[in-house]
């Protein structure tokens, strides 16, 4: 970019990199708070990240997931940074398995309230459906299974790079079938791999949902609206 003679431009691009890292960050901290927020109210996580402040936001949760940054620590050093490697690698194989798990989910969603004419009923439908999602269905496995290829180069296979380019998938494929097992040995449920489309459960909590979204959008029109607020709403 010096070369182009343009002074100014590095410091433009820096400056709308970090402006992308923030929303970025802000977005996954949101995310990941309220999930970890979520697991805790229904049991699955220490009931000590249910706790809430006055505006009601779960700090510790927050707080958590912040800590979580340190970590960028580790490549500081040229001992640690590997170990920074393995850990990105882990969370990169995650998020694959986690989208081809939102694929599966949305086409078991799609046919379901298609077979049970509840399409009809939906407040917003994306274009390209289904094709979307048996999209994302084919490349999110597809980019999973190259992301780790190098261990399979000749003379490069490394047990521990192996573990965590792939590690994930073996972690996840553990959780599924000892909940199945659980569900079938210990709570006595029928042995299945799904629920048929007409069967699946698309209507309980739904009024509750809705009136809570009511109450919440009422509360917020009936509020003081600042200008900052009035010029979010124009966009989003």
């Amino acid at each position: 970019m010096n070369r182009l003679g343009i002074p100014v431009l590095p410091s433009i691009v820096n400056a709308v990199i970090l402006v992308s890292i923030f929303s970025t960050t802000n977005s996954f901290v949101f995310a990941a708070s309220r999930s970890l927020l979520g697991l805790a109210q229904q049991g699955q996580a220490p009931k000590v990240f249910a706790r809430l402040n006055r505006q009601g936001v779960p700090y510790l949760c927050v707080l958590l997931t912040l800590a979580m940054a340190c970590l960028s620590f580790l490549s500081l050093s040229q001992g640690t940074v590997k170990v920074l490697n393995w850990w990105i690698n882990l969370v990169t194989c995650a998020q694959l398995v986690s989208w081809t798990c939102i694929a599966i989910t949305f086409l078991r969603f799609y046919y379901a309230s298609k077979a049970q004419n509840l399409r009809s009923n939906l407040p917003q439908l994306g274009y390209w459906q289904p094709f979307s999602g048996y999209n994302l269905l084919v490349w999110s496995p597809i980019v999973l299974f190259f992301s780790g290829y190098y261990v399979f180069l000749p003379g490069a296979f490394n047990a521990p790079d192996f573990i965590f380019a792939y590690g994930s998938v073996f972690i996840f494929l553990a959780i599924l079938f000892g909940s199945k097992a659980w569900q079938i040995l210990y709570r006595k449920q029928p042995a299945r791999v799904w629920i048929p489309t007409d069967e699946v459960d698309l209507v309980t909590g739904v009024d509750q949902i809705e009136a809570m979204t009511e109450a919440a959008e009422k509360k917020r029109l009936e509020g003081e609206r600042g200008a900052g607020e009035k010029v979010s709403d124009m966009f989003f």
